[in-house]
C-alpha cells in the first residue's frame, strides 16, 4: 500500500506542477475527445479469481497547458461481464467512472499518461458466487498510467492499465480508442504576437497581429496549415509574401492600413478565401491570379492607387461585395464585371466611369457612389 499511495502522491504533485505550468502560459488549447474502450479484469477469490471484459465509453476535455504538457478530465461508463475461472458462473456490474489524467508529449506522435479516477457502482448482479462484493467494492480509486499513440489528426489508440488503492490483487488493463470530437480550439483570444503562435502553429485557427509594427511576414507562414482568419492590419507591411499561398484553410485575410504596394500571384491557391480587406494601401494593379479565388464573397480596395482592374475579376462568380472607391486614377472598370451575377454592392467613387453601362444582372444590386468631397454623402443608385 506504501508503493501505491508514493505513486498517487507523485501523480498528484505532477498534474499540480502542469498546471501550474499552463496557467503561465497563454492562448491554451482544448478539444473534446470521444473514447471506447475495451478491459481485461481480474479480481482475486481465494485460491482462484473473477475475470471478464469491461466495454467502456466516455468523453474527455483535453487542455494542452503547453506543446508537451496536457491534462484531461472525463467521464465514463462500464458494464462489466465475467465469469469465477472455477465455476465459470456469470456475473455482472456496471461502473461509472470520473477521471482526471496528466499526459506529457515525450515526443510528436506518443504521449504517456498518469492520473487517477474514481469509480461508482451503480448495479450489480451475482449467479451464484459467492463473497464478490467483498473482493469488488461499490466504488474505489485506482491509479492509472498508460500511453496512447496518434494515429491521425482525428484519432489515437492507447492502453491503461490501473490498480485500485482499496484491495489487492485486482488488475486491469484496457485498450482504447479515442476520437476527436470538437478539434482544437483557441482558449481565450487567438495569439496576438508571432512568438506565442509559432508555438503550436496546427493549432492556430485564427491570428491576430493589428498594430504592431510588422515590417514583413515570416518565410514560414506556411507552417499555420490550418489558419483560417489572418488579421495585419494597421502594420508597414510592404508587401505579402509568396508563402502566404500555402494557407489553404484560410478564409478571411484582412491587411488593411498598410503600404502594400503589390500581391502575389500565389494568392491563386486560396481557394478557401471568403472575405479580402486591402483598403488603404498602395495597390496599383491586382494579378489577374485574383480571378482564381473562386469562394471569394467581399472584396474591399479602397484608398489605394488602382489604375484598372484585370478582366479576371468576372471569374468572380460568388463575389456580393466590390468596393473599389477612393482611387483617383482608376477610371473604369472592365466589362467583364457584368459577369459577377451575385453581386449586391458595388462602390465607387465618381471619377470611375459612371452611369456604368454595364452592370450584373442583379436585381439586389446597389450601386453606390461615394464623393471624396463630401464624405458624409453617399449618392444610391440602382
Amino acid at each position: 500500500m506504501s508503493v501505491l499511495k508514493s505513486m498517487f502522491v507523485f501523480v498528484v504533485f505532477l498534474m499540480v506542477l502542469m498546471i501550474k505550468e499552463g496557467h503561465a502560459q497563454a492562448n491554451r488549447d482544448y478539444k473534446l475527445n470521444l473514447e471506447i474502450g475495451a478491459n481485461y479484469y481480474k479480481i482475486p477469490l481465494g485460491d482462484n479469481f473473477y475475470t471478464g471484459i469491461m466495454p467502456s465509453l466516455g468523453v474527455q476535455y483535453i487542455d494542452n497547458l503547453n506543446p508537451s504538457f496536457a491534462y484531461s478530465v472525463g467521464v465514463r461508463y462500464s458494464p462489466r461481464f465475467g465469469w469465477h475461472k472455477s465455476s465459470y458462473r456469470n456475473a455482472q456490474s456496471h461502473y461509472a467512472d470520473f477521471n482526471i489524467s496528466g499526459l506529457w508529449y515525450p515526443t510528436k506522435n506518443i504521449h504517456l499518461i498518469a492520473g487517477i479516477q474514481r469509480n461508482f457502482q451503480f448495479h450489480q448482479e451475482f449467479r451464484g458466487i459467492m463473497n464478490f462484493q467483498n473482493a469488488n467494492p461499490k466504488s474505489h480509486i485506482e491509479a492509472v498510467v498508460g500511453m496512447g499513440a496518434q494515429l491521425s489528426q482525428y484519432a489515437n489508440l492507447g492502453f491503461r492499465y490501473s490498480i485500485p488503492f482499496n484491495h489487492k490483487g485486482f488488475q486491469n488493463l484496457q485498450m482504447v480508442f479515442v476520437y476527436n470530437l470538437g478539434g482544437f480550439k483557441q482558449r481565450g483570444k487567438s495569439p496576438r504576437n508571432l512568438e506565442v503562435a509559432f508555438q503550436n502553429p496546427l493549432l492556430v485557427e485564427k491570428l491576430i497581429l493589428q498594430r504592431q509594427h510588422i515590417t514583413e511576414l515570416p518565410s514560414d507562414m506556411h507552417l499555420f496549415e490550418n489558419m483560417r482568419d489572418l488579421m495585419i492590419d494597421g502594420n508597414v507591411l510592404t508587401r505579402l509574401p509568396d508563402e502566404i499561398g500555402s494557407l489553404k484553410q484560410l478564409s478571411k485575410l484582412s491587411a488593411r492600413f498598410n503600404a502594400i504596394s503589390e500581391l502575389p500571384e500565389t494568392i491563386e491557391h486560396l481557394k478557401m478565401l471568403e472575405e479580402l480587406h486591402l483598403d488603404y494601401n498602395r495597390l496599383e494593379e491586382l494579378p489577374p491570379q485574383i480571378g482564381q479565388l473562386e469562394n471569394l464573397r467581399f472584396l474591399y480596395l479602397s484608398n489605394n492607387f488602382l489604375s484598372k482592374i484585370p478582366p479576371e475579376i468576372g471569374n468572380l462568380e460568388r463575389l456580393v461585395v466590390l468596393d473599389v472607391s477612393h482611387n483617383k486614377a482608376l477610371l473604369e472598370l472592365p466589362a467583364t464585371i457584368s459577369k459577377l451575377k451575385m453581386l449586391e454592392k458595388l462602390i465607387v467613387s465618381p471619377e470611375t466611369l459612371f452611369p456604368i453601362p454595364f452592370v450584373p444582372p442583379n436585381a439586389r444590386l446597389e450601386i453606390i457612389v461615394v464623393d471624396p468631397e463630401n464624405p458624409d454623402t453617399k449618392l444610391l443608385k440602382r
